[in-house]
């Protein structure tokens, strides 16, 4: 397929784009290779951006907002650079406390409602770049929702909305104040896909779940890594030791299924079968969990660790780990997200055990395409039985990866996607579109 022109995209997201960041991570990679003078980011966190994807970032963050509505500037945001530094008029340490009460949240977003995308700063800015389409992921944001329809409206912009994770779908379990912001989210969401050009999600489940439950039609994009030619597959037990990593948060009560598999790794050495360790990175440990993983034995916490180091680890692990809780409301939190870790795990060609609920998308994932030892019930004769087999039978070992390669190919292969939305994109600029009517 021949290549269109590149449209002037806009992204518009709460997080920059990042190097390292989930979602930030996430954003960058589908824009890596796109003409750097047709990107431009608005963003709304502390947070400095991090990628070279793009070099043109506009940053309102809590600090440039208050700031504004106290009148102590008459510009609303500022432009950004991966130098900044994070601007600190609140002290992370009571941002991040905040975040822990669903009143402090909720008012906050109520607060946010004041935004006006056209004001002073924000649109020269806007002005300046002129979108032709706009890429906007808003999760549950509210307060970002109407101002980018007026931004696509005032800038005749196309809206590409696209979807990480389900904030729309009632949770039943939830307290009033979170089923109230839900609502006000699902009312949102669906004026966006009404007024949308495409909805793109994260994967298959959440698509099927919003076509069945809301009419909304969308498209998938996965996270996207960098495939080498041929993926080797790493199925002789020999040649690495008997280690499990799992790199990722503990959030979520992701830590008390990692005890878990510790638990059954002390069972199969007292048993004579293995003699495993499990490494877990991360960057920080809950409160609770940090006792149990400190004392568990067959654990080593070995903190954060940087992108470019992550490779090294799966060349030195036999296995990698990916979890998900069985608590009911984490359960409905990871129900429709496919976990950014999983295209690297699949890409690794290294083998795969996954624990947590059957209903979880990233569990789904991974069992539906046979490309890892799934585990969807903790009993523990079934997750003794799983690490056994991934550990130490090479042929089944084989298989699941040879599985993983195949489906990161098929799913994650960041050259061909990128290609494939990139002209999607173009296919969106108004001169493009009145060319095939």
């Amino acid at each position: 397929m021949a290549r269109l022109s590149a449209p002037r995209v806009l992204i518009v997201t709460v997080n920059p784009l990042s190097e390292t960041s989930n979602n930030g991570k996430t954003f960058a990679s589908f824009f890596k290779g796109y003409p750097q003078d047709s990107l431009a980011q608005l963003y709304f966190h502390r947070e400095a951006p991090s990628s070279d994807v793009c070099s043109n970032y506009y940053r309102i963050g809590d600090e440039e907002y208050i700031r504004y509505h106290l009148r102590q500037t008459r510009l609303l945001g500022q432009p950004a650079t991966c130098e900044d530094a994070p601007q600190m008029i609140l002290p992370a340490r009571a941002v991040n406390a905040a975040k822990g009460f669903e009143l402090a949240r909720l008012l906050r977003a109520l607060a946010w409602t004041r935004l006006d995308l056209a004001a002073p700063g924000v649109r020269e800015w806007l002005e300046e770049f002129d979108p032709e389409v706009i890429f906007f992921c808003g999760g549950d944001a509210n307060y970002l929702y109407r101002p980018v329809l007026r931004i696509s409206d005032a800038f005749s912009a196309p809206l590409v909305y696209y979807i990480t994770d389900d904030y729309v779908l009632h949770n039943p379990g939830a307290g009033s104040i979170e089923r109230l912001k839900r609502s006000w989210t699902r009312r949102l969401f669906k004026q966006t896909a009404d007024m949308s050009a495409a909805v793109i999600t994260i994967g298959e489940a959440m698509s099927d779940t919003y076509r069945s439950r809301y009419s909304v039609e969308s498209g998938q994009l996965m996270n996207l890594v960098e495939l080498p030619r041929q993926i080797p597959i790493y199925a002789d037990t020999q040649d690495t030791p008997a280690v499990i990593s799992y790199v990722g948060g503990l959030h979520l009560n992701r830590w008390k299924v990692l005890i878990e598999v510790a638990d059954s790794l002390t069972r199969l050495s007292a048993a004579g079968q293995v003699d495993a360790q499990l490494d877990i990175f991360a960057a920080e440990i809950p409160g609770e969990a940090k006792k149990a993983l400190d004392d568990h034995p067959r654990i080593r916490y070995r903190g954060s660790v940087p992108s470019h180091k992550v490779p090294e680890i799966f060349r030195s692990s036999r296995a990698l780990l990916h979890v998900e809780s069985f608590d009911s409301e984490a359960r409905q939190a990871t129900l429709l997200s496919v976990s950014t870790k999983i295209p690297e795990y699949l890409s690794s060609g290294r083998c795969i055990v996954a624990v947590g609920p059957p209903e979880v998308a990233s569990i789904r994932y991974l069992a539906d395409s046979g490309s890892a030892f799934v585990v969807t019930d903790p009993e523990l004769d079934e997750l003794d039985h799983q690490l056994v087999a991934a550990l130490l039978d090479v042929n089944q070992r084989t298989d699941v990866i040879s599985r993983g390669v195949r489906l990161a190919e098929k799913n994650h292969d960041g050259a061909r996607r990128r290609r494939w939305f990139h002209n999607f994109l173009s296919s969106l600029r108004p001169d493009v579109r009145d060319s095939r009517r």
